[in-house]
């Protein structure tokens, strides 16, 4: 640059994120195709689900009380117990067949502002 009286554009090279690297926008393209070829096939969904990470949950107090830290200070904990509750939930719903028999899911899990959250779309069979 020449004591900026170019703006650069001629500058660099233009790189196009393939949709391989997580949150490109070819990358959000895909997941929305992927999601939309679902419900093509089996329809529009009937249920929307949305988990969301809980700090205050007794079981990630029963661990961080008697060392006096925060949750900010252990992620890997609340990440952990953020994943057991959402993998026992998926299981009721698709294995025990809470609400009953699901033909397609589909999830988001989003961690945003230090706070975790699951979005879930089912398709329930209609038999």
């Amino acid at each position: 640059m020449d004591g900026g009286s170019s703006k650069g554009s001629s500058k660099g090279k233009r790189v196009i994120l393939p949709s391989t690297f997580v949150g490109s926008p070819r990358y959000m393209d895909q997941l929305y195709f992927y999601g939309m070829t679902i419900c093509s096939h089996v329809g529009f969904p009937n249920l929307f689900i949305t988990l969301t990470c809980n700090p205050n949950w007794p079981e990630i107090r029963r661990v961080l009380a008697p060392l006096n830290l925060k949750a900010t200070d252990r992620p890997d904990l609340i990440s952990r117990v953020f994943r057991l509750k959402y993998e026992q939930m998926l299981f009721d719903l698709t294995k025990k067949h809470l609400l009953g028999k699901v033909v397609a899911c589909e999830f988001a899990i989003n961690m945003l502002l230090k706070v975790t959250h699951l979005f879930i779309v089912f398709h329930f069979s209609l038999i």
